[in-house]
């Protein structure tokens, strides 16, 4: 894109959706002084004073890429966000279907049924969740279930580590067309969110889930230490500190105690939230105008 821009002379616009090769490196999965690392700096500096403008889909960023020399007036912060209401699903069928089924029958026995959607990724920590399910259960709390539904390369390690554990009411399910997901966080009481305790994190975060989420009216669990974490900013669920599945638990069994009138309190004020901070329409006219400022 720089070089197509400088061959039309066209203005190019740098889009920073993660901060690499930080967030690579604050998680472990690359060395800070390889060789890889440096590249990966030297091109993100590059590309930084090359654009003419550079958009972060993170609150924090700003500080980081001023701090890397950029010039602050060419910074914009632009998140993520949703479209206006979700568009309804005509049929679900296949995988989708057994999945609500499942969360039906837990209904019917009447628990809780609380849910993970998303990815299954290093920096997710979901082992946080797993051994939270397990602390419910060693202190004879059986009215809870989890779903955890999606891919990625830790799901493996989640499944032994539940296996391990003996836990009941554990579903581990596959990835959800996109266009279904909405249909499973509606089904679901209470949606989980985690982060690993990463440095990088302290920049902020702009997850699609965490904005489906709260687009669902459905009140969220959130571990992980964010930079103006939209849960926290919303009201619309209990936050507690990352890696701590004693804290999970305990933010669950109080979610559980508001019953469904007071889940539904909390769910809405996310949903009125998001709307209000995050309505696709909104955002788009403010990275128009930072193409318009860019094209001069």
């Amino acid at each position: 894109a720089c070089v197509l821009g400088w061959m039309r002379r066209a203005p190019f616009v740098f889009e920073v959706r993660d901060l690499w090769p930080q967030t690579l490196i604050d998680i472990g999965a690359l060395p800070e002084r390889s060789i890889t690392a440096r590249v990966l700096a030297s091109m993100e500096l590059f590309l930084y004073r090359r654009a003419r403008a550079v958009v972060s889909l993170l609150p924090g960023a700003p500080d980081y890429i001023a701090g890397r020399g950029i010039p602050r007036e060419k910074i914009s912060y632009i998140p993520n966000g949703i479209a206006p209401g979700h568009p309804a699903v005509s049929a679900i069928a296949g995988d989708t279907e057994q999945l609500l089924g499942r969360i039906a029958e837990w209904h019917r026995a009447g628990l809780t049924v609380a849910g993970y959607v998303g990815s299954h990724g290093r920096a997710n920590g979901l082992d946080t969740l797993v051994r939270a399910a397990h602390e419910l259960q060693a202190r004879g709390e059986r009215r809870f279930a989890f779903v955890f539904v999606g891919e990625g390369p830790e799901k493996a390690a989640c499944q032994r580590l539940a296996a391990e554990s003996g836990l009941a009411n554990v579903l581990f399910w596959c990835a959800v067309p996109k266009r279904e997901v909405p249909a499973v966080l509606a089904a679901l009481d209470v949606l989980l969110f985690c982060l690993r305790d990463v440095p990088v994190f302290r920049y902020g975060l702009s997850s699609n889930k965490l904005f489906d989420y709260l687009a669902s009216g459905r009140p969220v669990v959130a571990a992980c230490a964010v930079a103006g974490n939209p849960v926290a900013a919303s009201g619309a669920g209990v936050c507690v500190p990352p890696e701590t599945p004693g804290a999970v638990a305990e933010a669950l069994l109080e979610v559980a105690a508001l019953g469904a009138a007071g889940r539904t309190t909390l769910g809405q004020r996310g949903q009125r939230w998001v709307n209000e901070h995050h309505h696709s329409a909104v955002l788009a006219t403010r990275f128009l105008d930072v193409l318009t400022e860019a094209r001069g």
